[in-house]
C-alpha cells in the first residue's frame, strides 16, 4: 500500500495547530517537544473499510498512559476549509507497540472508503500537552479478485448429469438408444442460449452516454477524485484523469492542486484520448506530490 504523510497548506488549520503547540510550550516547556506523530501507512484499498497506522516516533511512558487520540471535531475541518468524510464516521483510532517496542496509531473504520483522496485531521491529547495533525489519505484501486474459482464447481455440476444417462442404457437395449441421440442435442442448443448472455454484457453505450455530458458543476463536499472516479474512461487510470482534469481546468483548482476544487466551478470532463495522453508514472508522481504539499 501507498505511505503518505502530508503537510498541507491550509492556513486554518495551521492557526490553529501553531495555538496548540505555543499553549503547550508555554506550560509544559520540557514535554512539549516529547510526543510527536509521525508518517501514515494506509493498509486498504479503494472499497474497503479503513485501515491505516500512525507512526508514534518520540512517546514517553507517562505520556503513553494518558494518551487519547481521536478524529478532529467538526469545528477544526471547518477551520482548515476541509469536510469531514463520511468514511470516517465511527474511526477508532488506539496505541499500540510494535515487536521491536516502537509505537503506532492503529486506525480502524467501520466504513467503506469510495474516495481515492481522504483528508484525515487527528487530535492527540495527552496529560502535558495536545496536538493537531492533518493527512491526506491515498486509496489505490483494489486488484482484480479473479472470479473463475466459481464458474470452475459449475463445471462438475454440468457434467455430473452425464454419468446419469449412462445408467439409463442398460435398462432398455434399442428403445433407450435413440433418447440418448436427442440428449446431446439440447445441450448443442443449450449453447447458442448463453451466447446472447456476452451480448448485454457489451453494453459500453452508455460511456458515450456519458461522453456527451462534457462539463459538471462541482458541488459542495465533491471532491476531484470522486468526480475522476465517476467519469474515468476505460483504459485510464485514476491518476491520468485527475492530472487531465487538471490541465484541462486549471482555475477550477486552488493553487494547481487537484486536492483542493472549488466548489461551483464548472469542470470540463476530458476526453479519452486526453486522459491517455497523459504519461501514466508522471501523472502517478504528479498525485503522490500533491497528496504531501
Amino acid at each position: 500500500m501507498s505511505e503518505h504523510t502530508n503537510r498541507r497548506g491550509l492556513t486554518g488549520l495551521h492557526a490553529i495547530a501553531a495555538a496548540a503547540l505555543v499553549s503547550t510550550l508555554a506550560l509544559h516547556p520540557h514535554d512539549a517537544l516529547a510526543l510527536a506523530l509521525g508518517r501514515v501507512t494506509v493498509q486498504s484499498a479503494l472499497g474497503e473499510p479503513l485501515r491505516a497506522e500512525i507512526d508514534v516516533p518520540d512517546i514517553n511512558a507517562a505520556e503513553a498512559s494518558s494518551l487519547r487520540v481521536t478524529l478532529a471535531p467538526g469545528d477544526t475541518y471547518r477551520a482548515a476549509g476541509v469536510d469531514v468524510n463520511p468514511a470516517l464516521n465511527g474511526l477508532e483510532i488506539t496505541l499500540q507497540r510494535r515487536p521491536d517496542g516502537r509505537s503506532y496509531l492503529r486506525l480502524r473504520g467501520p466504513n467503506a472508503v469510495n474516495e481515492p483522496f481522504v483528508d484525515l485531521i487527528v487530535e492527540a491529547n495527552w496529560a502535558t500537552g495536545r496536538l493537531v495533525r492533518d493527512y491526506t489519505l491515498l486509496f489505490d484501486p483494489p486488484n482484480l479478485r479473479a472470479s473463475t474459482p466459481q464458474p470452475a464447481p459449475i463445471a462438475p455440476r454440468a457434467t455430473a448429469p452425464v454419468p446419469a444417462p449412462a445408467p439409463a442404457r442398460p435398462p432398455a437395449a434399442a428403445a433407450p438408444s435413440p433418447t440418448p441421440a436427442p440428449a446431446p442435442a439440447a445441450p448443442v442448443t443449450a449453447a447458442p442460449r448463453p451466447a446472447p448472455a456476452p451480448a448485454p454484457a457489451a453494453a459500453p453505450a452508455p460511456a458515450p452516454a456519458s461522453e456527451a455530458q462534457r462539463q459538471i458543476t462541482v458541488q459542495r463536499g465533491d471532491t476531484a477524485g470522486g468526480i475522476a472516479m465517476a467519469n474515468r474512461p476505460a483504459n485510464v487510470s485514476l491518476d491520468q484523469m485527475l492530472v487531465a482534469m487538471l490541465q484541462a481546468n486549471p482555475n477550477a483548482f486552488i493553487d494547481g492542486n487537484v486536492n483542493r476544487i472549488r466548489a461551483g466551478a464548472v469542470v470540463d470532463l476530458p476526453s479519452r484520448a486526453e486522459a491517455a495522453a497523459v504519461d501514466a508514472s508522471e501523472a502517478r508522481q504528479t498525485i503522490a506530490a500533491q497528496s504531501r504539499d
